[in-house]
């Protein structure tokens, strides 16, 4: 079978992967970070003519697989994105949206996270220690069943892991997605095999660490080593491609990720609210009291009410006594699980605008290695700090850079090819540079960057206007209420650039 219609061509990796995966019920694209997992999966979805698909990935992930299938597939999915509510919320949804797309026979797909589809009503109901359903997801019989960042199944006793063995068998076909398929040992592929293939490794946890496990130390209970391992990874790669980001030369030197985030509904209430306020100050040319203002006010206040919404953008609120608080991290928690998935051998750069934003950003780094064994060492480089020695060094394996202080003038920052954006400024020249900063002469290794977006806010227009090398201010007013008078937006929008100095 030729690789499927696909509304973007597949790289030379891809095709590879497909060839092998096709004829197979189960399969795993160990593909690295930017190698197009999510797109080999969606085109596989496409191939096989699926018309109900499972997918469970990471909480902060679950927004972005609608953008995939838009992107990437010709036929029209009828997506349902369980990124809110209870279980038994998200129980109802599920079975509306089977019945419904069932009947009209239209291909459908769930995506919902590890942390909850095996919580019941979704997986499975107990009751004096026995199981007295299978809950809404196992009960129907899916076409394809796609696990991504399938590491996060490596416990084989976690309650994730067992509820995904119970689900796999409801699955005519499987597809696990993950660059770090065994993040901590050989001995992580265990469980994620015994839902994806059960017949590989068997069934039985203690059979398999025996065979592939060296065990001694304290009391004769400790992985001391590692044996068979070439059995270990024929039997792996029997279903398995695996593929390095470095070593996949056909991708492009540089590549945008944009990945939309979830605000929670408090803080885009806020937000919409302010926006509200926003559009209608922009339309009469008065101010929230209602009196008018002159056109370089009104510029000015543009320039207000923007950083105003990027902060709430970024999950910060103002407090009475003046000061903020961040009160939603869904930029940078979802940025987190990314920087799971890294290799720690690689340094990372990450560029912020808010001062609360570095705060943030370092504790929850420190804290992987409490959390996930993740030992990464930030340093800070801003107007206030300036610790661009320690990772200069490499004493510091994490720059946070705030966008004015590290756009111009740092040679650095080209150790890492990992680049993330928390947030953006409005400035074009900010944008640009900050990028020179990694991609620039001595860099010899492909550059990510990835730039996270609060859906249904000014930050994607923001982004649009960057990523199209367009003056900020005026783009966004533009867009965000389209039926403005031509006139008034070119005369806003010289002034804005003149006000910005852009």
């Amino acid at each position: 079978m030729d690789y499927p219609i696909s509304n973007v061509p597949p790289w030379k990796h891809q095709i590879e992967a497909w060839n092998l995966s096709q004829d197979k019920p189960a399969f795993y694209f160990a593909m690295g970070m930017g190698a197009g997992k999510s797109k080999i999966a969606v085109d596989t979805c496409n191939a096989l003519k699926v018309k109900s698909v499972i997918i469970i990935c990471p909480k902060k992930v679950i927004p972005v697989w609608k953008n995939q299938f838009d992107l990437y597939s010709p036929v029209e999915y009828k997506i349902l994105s369980l990124t809110k509510g209870s279980t038994v919320k998200k129980a109802k949804l599920v079975e509306e949206h089977i019945r419904k797309w069932t009947q009209l026979e239209k291909p459908f797909v769930i995506v919902t996270n590890y942390e909850s589809f095996w919580r019941s009503p979704l997986g499975a109901t107990m009751k004096n220690q026995r199981y007295v359903s299978v809950g809404i997801l196992a009960e129907h019989n899916w076409d394809i069943l796609i696990a991504d960042e399938g590491h996060h199944l490596k416990g084989p006793g976690g309650r994730a892991s067992w509820g995904m063995k119970r689900l796999a068998k409801k699955a005519k076909y499987r597809r696990f997605l993950s660059g770090t398929p065994m993040p901590h040992s050989p001995l992580d592929i265990y469980a994620q095999y015994r839902s994806l293939a059960p017949e590989i490794f068997g069934t039985s946890y203690t059979v398999f660490k025996n065979r592939y496990a060296v065990i001694g130390g304290f009391e004769n209970r400790q992985v001391i080593g590692f044996q068979n391992l070439e059995e270990l990874q024929q039997k792996f790669y029997s279903i398995a491609y695996h593929v390095k980001t470095v070593d996949v030369l056909d991708l492009p030197e540089t590549q945008d990720i944009t990945i939309e985030c979830e605000l929670d509904p408090k803080i885009m209430k806020i937000y919409k609210e302010l926006e509200k306020e926003f559009i209608v100050q922009i339309q009469t040319g008065t101010d929230s009291d209602g009196n008018p203002v002159n056109s370089v006010l009104s510029v000015q206040n543009a320039l207000d009410k923007l950083l105003r919404l990027s902060q709430i953008t970024a999950g910060i609120i103002p407090l009475n006594d003046g000061g903020v608080k961040m009160v939603d991290s869904a930029k940078i928690d979802t940025m987190i699980e990314i920087i799971k998935d890294i290799p720690v051998e690689e340094p990372l750069v990450i560029f912020y605008r808010f001062k609360l934003e570095a705060k943030i950003l370092k504790e929850k780094i420190l804290d992987l290695k409490r959390t996930d064994g993740i030992t990464r060492i930030p340093c800070e480089i801003s107007g206030r700090v300036d610790e661009q020695d320690l990772f200069a060094s490499g004493v510091a394996d994490v720059a946070i850079v705030q966008l004015q202080a590290g756009s111009e003038g740092l040679d650095i920052l080209k150790r890492g090819r990992y680049c993330f954006y928390s947030s953006l400024s409005h400035s074009l020249g900010q944008a640009e540079q900050s990028k020179a900063r990694i991609h620039r002469p001595g860099q010899d290794r492909k550059c990510f960057f990835y730039f996270f977006v609060a859906r249904g806010t000014v930050d994607k227009k923001i982004f649009k206007a960057l990523a199209k090398k367009r003056e900020v201010v005026g783009y966004v007013m533009k867009r965000i209420k389209h039926e403005f008078a031509e006139d008034q937006i070119v005369d806003l929008t010289e002034m804005a650039r003149e006000a910005a100095g852009m």
